[in-house]
Protein backbone atom coordinates (compact mmCIF):
# COMPACT_ATOMS: atom_id res chain seq x y z
CA UNK A 1 0.00 0.00 0.00
CA UNK A 2 1.07 3.32 -0.58
CA UNK A 3 0.27 5.94 1.64
CA UNK A 4 0.23 9.48 0.31
CA UNK A 5 -0.75 13.14 1.80
CA UNK A 6 0.01 16.36 0.84
CA UNK A 7 2.89 18.34 1.74
CA UNK A 8 3.04 21.05 4.69
CA UNK A 9 5.72 23.02 5.62
CA UNK A 10 7.79 22.11 8.87
CA UNK A 11 9.24 25.43 10.28
CA UNK A 12 12.85 24.64 10.45
CA UNK A 13 13.34 22.49 7.22
CA UNK A 14 14.59 23.36 4.06
CA UNK A 15 11.63 22.67 2.47
CA UNK A 16 9.48 25.55 4.17
CA UNK A 17 11.70 28.33 3.20
CA UNK A 18 11.54 27.65 -0.27
CA UNK A 19 10.38 29.77 -2.47
CA UNK A 20 7.80 29.67 -4.27
CA UNK A 21 5.62 27.60 -2.75
CA UNK A 22 2.89 25.70 -4.71
CA UNK A 23 -0.67 26.40 -3.61
CA UNK A 24 -2.92 23.82 -1.51
CA UNK A 25 -4.90 23.29 -5.01
CA UNK A 26 -1.77 21.77 -6.60
CA UNK A 27 -1.05 19.93 -3.63
CA UNK A 28 -4.15 18.11 -3.39
CA UNK A 29 -4.33 17.27 -7.60
CA UNK A 30 -1.17 15.84 -7.23
CA UNK A 31 -2.07 13.80 -4.09
CA UNK A 32 -5.03 12.78 -5.96
CA UNK A 33 -3.52 11.84 -8.91
CA UNK A 34 -0.85 9.45 -6.64
CA UNK A 35 -3.71 8.12 -4.81
CA UNK A 36 -5.82 7.45 -7.96
CA UNK A 37 -1.92 5.84 -9.76
CA UNK A 38 -1.38 3.55 -6.19
CA UNK A 39 -4.90 2.13 -6.66
CA UNK A 40 -4.35 1.11 -10.03
CA UNK A 41 -0.90 -0.57 -9.49
CA UNK A 42 -2.77 -2.31 -6.64
CA UNK A 43 -5.63 -3.79 -8.59
CA UNK A 44 -3.42 -4.83 -10.90
CA UNK A 45 -1.08 -6.50 -8.93
CA UNK A 46 -3.91 -8.05 -6.96
CA UNK A 47 -5.39 -9.22 -10.32
CA UNK A 48 -1.66 -10.85 -11.75
CA UNK A 49 -1.87 -13.54 -8.35
CA UNK A 50 -5.16 -14.81 -9.89
CA UNK A 51 -4.35 -18.65 -11.34
CA UNK A 52 -1.38 -18.70 -8.62
CA UNK A 53 -0.88 -20.82 -5.61
CA UNK A 54 0.63 -18.89 -2.44
CA UNK A 55 0.69 -19.81 1.16
CA UNK A 56 -1.42 -17.75 3.26
CA UNK A 57 -1.58 -17.61 7.17
CA UNK A 58 -5.04 -17.54 8.16
CA UNK A 59 -5.73 -15.10 11.33
CA UNK A 60 -9.57 -14.97 11.62
CA UNK A 61 -12.23 -16.50 10.71
CA UNK A 62 -15.34 -13.92 10.14
CA UNK A 63 -19.13 -14.29 10.87
CA UNK A 64 -19.83 -14.49 7.14
CA UNK A 65 -18.14 -18.40 6.94
CA UNK A 66 -14.81 -16.55 5.43
CA UNK A 67 -11.06 -16.76 6.77
CA UNK A 68 -9.09 -14.12 6.62
CA UNK A 69 -5.58 -13.93 6.12
CA UNK A 70 -1.92 -12.82 4.30
CA UNK A 71 0.53 -14.09 2.12
CA UNK A 72 4.48 -13.77 2.73
CA UNK A 73 4.69 -10.68 1.18
CA UNK A 74 1.44 -9.12 3.22
CA UNK A 75 -0.84 -9.66 0.43
CA UNK A 76 -4.45 -9.94 1.59
CA UNK A 77 -6.70 -12.99 1.23
CA UNK A 78 -10.11 -13.69 1.47
CA UNK A 79 -11.23 -17.58 1.53
CA UNK A 80 -14.31 -19.12 1.45
CA UNK A 81 -15.62 -22.22 3.08
CA UNK A 82 -12.53 -22.97 4.88
CA UNK A 83 -13.99 -25.16 7.26
CA UNK A 84 -12.56 -24.59 11.01
CA UNK A 85 -8.87 -24.44 9.24
CA UNK A 86 -6.52 -22.05 10.32
CA UNK A 87 -2.52 -21.59 10.23
CA UNK A 88 -0.94 -21.89 7.22
CA UNK A 89 -2.58 -23.02 4.02
CA UNK A 90 -2.17 -23.26 0.14
CA UNK A 91 -4.24 -21.43 -1.30
CA UNK A 92 -5.61 -21.20 -4.98
CA UNK A 93 -6.16 -17.71 -6.13
CA UNK A 94 -9.37 -17.56 -7.91
CA UNK A 95 -10.00 -13.58 -7.95
CA UNK A 96 -9.22 -10.11 -6.78
CA UNK A 97 -11.09 -7.19 -5.57
CA UNK A 98 -9.89 -3.58 -5.09
CA UNK A 99 -8.04 -4.66 -1.15
CA UNK A 100 -7.61 -7.98 -1.19
CA UNK A 101 -7.31 -11.43 -2.97
CA UNK A 102 -9.88 -14.03 -2.87
CA UNK A 103 -8.68 -18.06 -3.02
CA UNK A 104 -9.76 -21.56 -2.20
CA UNK A 105 -7.61 -23.75 0.30
CA UNK A 106 -6.28 -26.54 -1.72
CA UNK A 107 -3.99 -27.56 1.17
CA UNK A 108 -3.23 -27.16 5.06
CA UNK A 109 0.19 -27.28 5.98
Amino acid sequence: RVHVFPYSPREGTKAASMKPQISRAVKEERARQMALAAKEIRSNYLNKQVGKIVSVLIEEHSKDGNAHGYTANYTPVSISDPGQISGLCDVLITGADDEKCIGKIIAHQ
